[in-house]
């Protein structure tokens, strides 16, 4: 799973695109596109933020090809029904340039994810690690590193975010993602964080770049307006920071002593 910027919420191609400004033509950070899905937009429902969350034939409108883009679904259920059938209905109306799913659910069942991996290859899997995955394993975090290594050795996802705050803008406790983080030394996965991510947020994020290569940040509810709208120049200087800080820690990183 590639490095990338995430943004979360985005509702129209405008809006990937006047993000992408800030992505140079040889970047090798990608903009991830997260555009929000729920069991209850699936079913032609509106979701309690009609801001974020696009009616669900509006999402292939949104993807388009670009080599500075990562697009993905972000979905949340409470359906019993199983998974793969709530996956596969989403892959059919994403349109040709959907290119994986985060998946925003409390522990979901491997063979699940396995199956979609089978059914889809080349489709990505990032399996979002929230407050309510956290809780169920009592916010210990070699509990959690324990449980993300099960999906690792089955193969079932490409990469995790570590999201505390569920879009909600709240500061995630960094210093507790790093300690997540280092447990998972050794393992080939991509690790990215959420959590109140902004531009002036950026420059107190310690984390530990030597490990991993494929550190991603992804944001969503700092980055609004009041009338909870994407706000463009928040957006962009979120990118532009973000761009930057992970450069920084590359450089770090190829300066460590080996």
């Amino acid at each position: 799973m590639d490095s990338y910027i995430g943004i979360t919420g985005f509702m129209g191609r405008q809006e990937v695109k006047d993000v992408l400004r800030s992505f140079s033509k040889g970047s090798k950070r990608k903009l991830m596109v997260g555009v929000l899905a729920s069991s209850k937009t699936l079913n032609g429902q509106q979701n309690k933020y009609p801001g974020r969350y696009p009616k669900i034939e509006k999402i292939k409108d949104i993807f388009f090809q670009d080599p500075r883009v990562i697009n993905l679904i972000h979905y949340s259920t409470d359906e019993p029904k199983p998974l793969i059938n709530q996956l596969t209905f989403l892959m059919d109306i994403a349109g040709f340039n959907i290119q994986g799913i985060q998946l925003n659910i409390a522990w979901p069942k491997i063979d699940q994810l396995a199956l979609f991996k089978e059914t889809f290859p080349g489709q990505k899997i990032v399996l979002q690690v929230g407050s309510n995955a956290m809780e169920k394993v009592k916010r210990d975090p070699w509990k959690i590193a324990d449980e993300i290594k099960k999906y690792i050795r089955a193969e079932a996802i490409d990469g995790i975010l570590l999201d505390s705050s569920g879009g909600k803008g709240a500061v995630a406790n960094f210093s507790f993602y790093q300690q997540c983080i280092k447990e998972l030394e050794g393992y080939d996965i991509g690790i990215g964080v959420a959590g109140g991510l902004k531009a002036e947020l950026l420059p107190i994020i310690r984390m530990p770049y030597y490990c991993f290569p494929k550190v991603s940040l992804d944001a969503e509810g700092a980055l609004r307006d009041k009338q909870d709208d994407l706000d463009i120049a928040k957006a962009n200087a979120y990118a532009k920071g973000a761009i930057e800080l992970l450069d920084q820690w590359d450089r770090w990183r190829e300066k460590k002593p080996k």
